[in-house]
């Protein structure tokens, strides 16, 4: 005989909230199932946030190695145009894990929200270069790294609004 009390066979479902009507819980037969909106986005936010957590990886390991490792070509300002250039690609690998949540948004949050994840993520790994030998911290490349993600932001505002013409356009 069973310790637990079998559950009911009534399925039970918790609305996520009246806007979306969707269910948040189902529990069905000593079953609990994932919420359906999880069920069917989670599997494509995964696969979009590969890339994303890749140019993260990139940029963790390229952090790590010592100063004298580093080979870069020598002219002025190199290591500020690898850092804007490291930064706009995580820009748009960002808007390509998040974009089917941020498509709905105000175009000037979702640009905001942008600017704001890749500026937290420059900081965090110049702090993480202040413990390397032979790496410091530079508000400079932190500078470099916000114009990257403010670059790529621009652009996604950018397109945001032609899109926006273009369907004005074709309404008429």
């Amino acid at each position: 005989m069973s310790r637990f009390l079998p559950m009911p066979q009534v399925m039970r479902s918790v609305p996520l909230s009246a806007e979306y009507g969707r269910n948040l819980l189902q529990v069905s037969s000593n079953r609990y199932m994932l919420p359906s909106l999880v069920n069917r986005q989670m599997p494509s936010l995964v696969v979009r946030m590969v890339p994303m957590l890749f140019v993260m990886g990139i940029i963790f390991f390229l952090s790590n190695q010592p100063g004298d490792s580093l080979h870069l070509p020598a002219f002025a300002g190199v290591d500020k145009v690898a850092h804007f250039v490291a930064y706009g690609t995580l820009a748009s690998t960002i808007l390509i894990a998040f974009f089917k949540r941020w498509r709905d948004e105000n175009v000037l949050k979702a640009c905001l929200y942008l600017v704001f994840i890749v500026l937290l993520y420059g900081i965090s790994d110049e702090f993480h270069q202040s413990f390397v030998p032979g790496r410091d911290v530079s508000a400079g490349d932190i500078i470099a790294d916000l114009f990257g993600g403010i670059v790529v932001a621009l652009g996604f505002w950018q397109g945001r609004r032609w899109q926006e013409v273009k369907l004005m356009e074709s309404e008429g």
